[in-house]
C-alpha cells in the first residue's frame, strides 16, 4: 500500500510540476491573477476564480482522482488476486466515461465519475449544478470532496483486505 501511494504521489507531482514549469517557461509567469472568465474558452464559467486558483484546483483535484483510482485498483487486486483484472479499473474509470457520457441517458451521471477530476479546468466552463441538502453546488465543488471522502473510506478497507491476505 505504501509503495502504491508513494509511486502515485511521486509520479503525479513530478509530471505535473514539470509540465507546469515548461508551460510557464514558454508562456510566461504573469497572468496568474487574471480571472478565468477573461480567457477564450472559460468566458461562461460560473466560478469566480483566477488562473492560479484554476491551476491549484486542477492539480489537487487530479491528485485526489489519481489516488482514488489507484486505491480502488489495489483493492480490486487484493480482493480478486488478479493484477490483470485490476489494471482494467483505471481504464474503465478514466477512458470509458467520456464515451458513455455522450449518450443522453448517461450524460448526467457521468459528470460524477473520477475522470472528471483529471480534467477540472475543462469542467470550469460546464454548468453542472447539483442540489444537495437545500443548497446548489457547482460540479467541481461536489466531485473534489466526494472523491476525497471516498478515498478516505476505501483506503482503510484496502488496509483491512491486505492485512487479511497477509495473515492467510
Amino acid at each position: 500500500m505504501g509503495a502504491g501511494f508513494l509511486i502515485t504521489t511521486v509520479l503525479y507531482w513530478s509530471v505535473v510540476l514539470l509540465f507546469g514549469l515548461i508551460v510557464l517557461a514558454v508562456l510566461g509567469f504573469g497572468g496568474g491573477g487574471c480571472a478565468v472568465q477573461t480567457g477564450v474558452s472559460n468566458w461562461n464559467s460560473i466560478y469566480n476564480i483566477t488562473y492560479f486558483q484554476d491551476y491549484l484546483l486542477s492539480t489537487f483535484g487530479g491528485y485526489i482522482g489519481s489516488l482514488f483510482i489507484v486505491t480502488l485498483a489495489m483493492l480490486v487486486s487484493a480482493k480478486t488476486h488478479s493484477t490483470v483484472f485490476a489494471i482494467t479499473i483505471p481504464f474503465i474509470l478514466t477512458c470509458v466515461p467520456p464515451f458513455v457520457g455522450r449518450l443522453e441517458a448517461f450524460a448526467r451521471i457521468m459528470t460524477l465519475f473520477p475522470d472528471q477530476l483529471l480534467s477540472i479546468n475543462k469542467n470550469l466552463e460546464d454548468f453542472s449544478l447539483y442540489h444537495i441538502g437545500g443548497n446548489i453546488f457547482g460540479g467541481v465543488t461536489v466531485i473534489i470532496p466526494l472523491y476525497l471522502i471516498l478515498f478516505c473510506l476505501v483506503f482503510p478497507i484496502l488496509f483491512i483486505v491486505y492485512r487479511k491476505t497477509q495473515i492467510k
